[in-house]
């Protein structure tokens, strides 16, 4: 009994805040990128890839704004640079076909 005590009242809350913080992450890196769609679709290309760019730094499916930021060049008509965020998509995620 005192151990399933313990365990709710030091090692839950400590399980539950590390989820929550974890989740937090994956979801600020998951709205930044959806900003930077939005952006793109305003064509406000450098506003997006500064969106596209903190989606990454929270190293959440990175592969998905690497290719947004690939598109955001293609808009710039930038293809050496375009092609070469495609391929590092690819490269972070051979299964991921939109690249």
């Amino acid at each position: 009994m005192n151990f399933i005590n313990s365990f709710y009242k030091k090692i839950l809350p400590s399980c539950v805040l590390f989820f929550l913080i974890i989740n937090c992450e994956y979801y600020k890196a998951y709205k930044y990128n959806e900003e930077g769609i939005k952006e793109l679709n305003e064509t406000k290309l450098e506003d997006s890839k500064t969106s596209f760019y903190k989606s990454i730094s929270y190293s959440y499916k990175s592969y998905i704004p690497t290719y947004n930021i690939g598109n955001t060049l293609l808009q710039e008509d930038d293809f050496p640079a375009a092609h070469e965020k495609f391929q590092e998509a690819i490269e972070a995620n051979p299964e991921f076909k939109e690249a």
